[in-house]
């Protein structure tokens, strides 16, 4: 379905929000945070998203640039938070950016991350735990 709260709850007992309709949401039906429970359950961070590929999909000149452009992004968080949506949403935005996001997949999100994509396989929703490979750090 749409992002649309009262059209998910008329059709069922529960909805998912993702994105800007989950972070502007200001009703006071009762929610769940799933990055919360995921944490106050398995005591690790969740990863919500990463760039990944295949090996040798991006050289290490490349992955410096990624990495390059990662640093220049936070760096210019509270530009891209007023650029966001208007200037009315700028404090909430970038208060978001700066304490919700992780900016970096350390030991704690890797474990994190293998957690999830083991628990996915023990429930039968994944063939098996793939093997997680990181391109070259600086």
């Amino acid at each position: 379905m749409g992002p649309s709260l009262p059209a998910m709850l008329k059709a069922a007992d529960a909805a998912l929000l993702i994105g800007d309709p989950a972070l502007y949401f200001e009703g006071d039906v009762p929610r769940l945070d799933l990055g919360e429970e995921w944490a106050r359950v398995t005591g690790l961070p969740f990863v919500y998203a990463f760039w990944a590929g295949p090996r040798g999909a991006v050289s290490p000149a490349e992955v410096r640039r990624l990495q390059e452009a990662l640093r220049q992004g936070v760096a210019s968080v509270g530009t891209i938070a007023q650029g966001y949506n208007g200037p009315r949403r700028a404090a909430q935005n970038e208060s978001y950016l700066r304490t919700n996001i992780v900016y970096g997949l350390g030991d704690a999100e890797a474990l994190g991350l293998r957690e999830f994509y083991r628990r996915a396989h023990v429930l039968g929703l994944i063939p098996r735990v793939p093997e997680l490979r990181f391109h070259a750090h600086e």
